[in-house]
């Protein structure tokens, strides 16, 4: 997120950017001495009354799920229901039939177990069972462990942040069972190099526009010191989600739905049709559609525009690449289809969903 306000912070130049913690920015905003503003986690009681005596502009900054939006304070933060409606098609992509949904208990995190039931049952999916408890408290920890052995399987969860997918991956190979990914499938959210690197199997994770979070509050900040009006709430969505061998398990049954999905998926780039995956699997168009539908809930041209709309999303704003660029490389002969794409998946178009994701970003894996 810091790299995201110093990006801004340099394309405008002059600015002076201390880190301190929150009770150090609250005696530094009460004393005497030059801060024009604050950028960061302002739920501290001092820190807001320090933030009102001094009457400077302040944007909060919702990185976390255990952290809440402010009514009195401009502020900055991801689209919780959309995060968990990502998680929620990454997993029936897959073709998972069971869910679970890690609750931590903090009241922001509704938001995002909304977006997960919800898209769950808009594919008649079923409601996913809740998963209670401490990951850290020994404990609550077994009991938790206890749970998940007795999930169906393979069952698909959807944890709270990087931090708990790497603490049940880490329990459960400590403990022996239940076995990640084949009983119980893991996504954190976050992608945190230092976690996810640390989790053993390597943890799957919803990746997140942090620095371009950092960047959009900068911009708010900046806004409200040259006097100008700041949106009371901006909110990024997720970027995409990055497999990796906590969720490496094919939950697909039917060996011709298996068969048409690695051929979709082998080559991304690729223009392919649904008569060229038809092809591959000895079916006909309709039976195979049947299948299709039963075991993923969508048809197969829905799969591979979901398919091309990641692939797109990865071109766009990890390489930056032109719409132009990105349309010809997935194999459509103009933009107008992947713009159609775009809209129908983010309600952006694909230049929109780019600026939005503008700031640079280090590579991840």
């Amino acid at each position: 997120m810091f790299m995201g306000v110093a990006d801004y912070a340099l394309e405008n130049g002059g600015w002076t950017l201390p880190c301190p913690t929150p009770r150090q920015i609250a005696e530094w905003v009460s004393a005497p001495g030059p801060c024009d503003g604050v950028i960061g986690d302002i739920r501290e009681p001092a820190l807001r009354a320090a933030i009102r005596r001094r009457d400077c502009p302040a944007v909060h900054v919702r990185l976390h799920p255990w952290q809440e939006g402010t009514e009195d304070f401009a502020w900055v933060g991801f689209e919780e229901r959309m995060i968990g409606a990502a998680a929620a098609r990454f997993f029936i992509s897959h073709g998972f039939r069971h869910f679970a949904w890690y609750d931590s208990g903090y009241p922001a995190q509704h938001e995002r177990r909304e977006g997960f039931t919800d898209e769950l049952r808009r594919t008649g999916r079923q409601v996913p069972t809740i998963l209670q408890g401490s990951a850290w408290r020994r404990p609550e920890l077994a009991e938790l462990l206890a749970t998940m052995r007795r999930l169906p399987r393979p069952t698909a969860i959807l944890t709270v942040d990087d931090e708990v997918g790497q603490r049940l991956c880490e329990a459960a190979a400590i403990d022996g069972s239940p076995r990640i990914p084949q009983d119980c499938a893991i996504l954190g959210v976050g992608n945190d190099e230092l976690l996810w690197i640390s989790s053993w199997p390597p943890l799957s994770s919803i990746r997140l526009p942090t620095r371009q979070l950092g960047y959009a509050a900068a911009r708010a900040w900046h806004a409200l010191m040259k006097g100008e009006q700041a949106p009371p709430r901006v909110l990024l969505p997720p970027i995409d989600v990055i497999p990796r061998q906590s969720t490496a398990v094919q939950a697909v049954r039917d060996r011709h739905v298996r068969r048409a999905l690695r051929t979709i998926h082998k080559d991304s780039t690729q223009r392919i049709s649904v008569p060229d995956v038809v092809l591959t699997t000895g079916l006909n168009r309709r039976a195979l559609e049947q299948r299709f539908r039963n075991a993923l809930g969508c048809s197969i041209l829905d799969e591979i525009h979901r398919v091309q709309i990641r692939e797109a999303k990865r071109l766009l704003a990890r390489e930056n690449r032109t719409v132009g660029y990105t349309a010809a490389r997935l194999g459509f002969a103009s933009t107008n289809p992947l713009v159609r794409l775009f809209v129908s998946d983010t309600g952006l178009t694909p230049k929109q969903w780019q600026q939005q994701m503008s700031i640079r970003s280090p590579d991840e894996n």
